[in-house]
């Protein structure tokens, strides 16, 4: 509990420091559009500034309001039965637009079809908390998603970035109240990052550092969080320089209570 307390704390402080951050930057670009001096092209620069802070606050404070109703028991299970392939695959798709706007080569692969009964709508959120983590904070290389159905009760889906890997807190943070799986794949083994086993593309290039806060860490939490409700095991693998895996097996029938 004691351990608990101090990581929501720890999250909780440093959700407020880049809230902070964010919003004192669009107030210094607010106070800069009333100087009558500036130039169409420097007001230009302001107003985008002043844009992409606000959607930057407005998304943490959606994902402090998410991780919120989870760790207060507002959220249920719904359980349907429908085609996960399906959904990973429009789900790339809607990701391919802001990976092109990161300049990040965005690799998929997976079957089309595999049929599951679950939660959609949070296999969703955990999958697309996962990439946009990978593809925020990879400023150069490779991120990739893939996914396999393992046997008749088990389905793996695998996201992969190229960045400088998890801090040691963040990943003990991540897998402290979840079995980790003990079939690792050690990835980072070899000098170069390769892609994982589910994905056959080629590798990946070097990369440059990635930040480790701005809201990764809330978004992170939520993961944790949707996959204790669909008791699906959680398993990182980082290592500095190198990149991180983050494999996410699901249960193909939810068991019902």
């Amino acid at each position: 509990l004691n351990d608990l307390t101090r990581q929501r704390n720890d999250l909780l402080r440093t959700s407020s420091h880049d809230l902070r951050s964010s919003v004192g930057i669009a107030q210094g670009a607010a106070f800069m559009l009333d100087f009558d001096n500036q130039s169409p092209e420097e007001r230009a620069k302001l107003i985008d500034m002043l844009n992409r802070n606000l959607a930057s606050i407005e998304s943490m404070l959606q994902s402090l309001m998410s991780l919120a109703r989870l760790e207060a028991g507002q959220e249920t299970v719904e359980v349907g039965q429908f085609d996960v392939g399906k959904l990973l695959h429009e789900l790339a798709e809607r990701m391919q637009p802001f990976a092109q706007q990161q300049g990040l080569p965005f690799l998929v692969n997976g079957p089309e079809k595999i049929e599951i009964e679950s939660d959609a709508e949070k296999i969703s959120r955990i999958v697309q908390n996962l990439l946009m983590n990978a593809l925020t904070y990879t400023t150069t290389g490779v991120v990739s998603l893939s996914w396999v159905k393992e046997n008749d009760r088990r389905f793996t889906v695998s996201v992969q970035d190229t960045g400088p890997g998890l801090s040691d807190t963040m990943v003990s943070s991540l897998v402290g109240a979840l079995k980790p799986t003990q079939d690792s794949a050690l990835v980072f083994d070899s000098q170069t990052l390769p892609i994982p086993p589910l994905d056959d593309s080629p590798g990946a290039p070097r990369t440059k550092s990635r930040a480790t806060s701005k809201g990764e860490g809330v978004g992170l939490h939520i993961v944790k969080r949707l996959c204790e409700m669909l008791e699906a095991n959680l398993d990182v693998e980082t290592a500095p320089g190198k990149g991180t895996l983050i494999r996410v097996r699901f249960p193909t029938q939810y068991r019902k209570v």
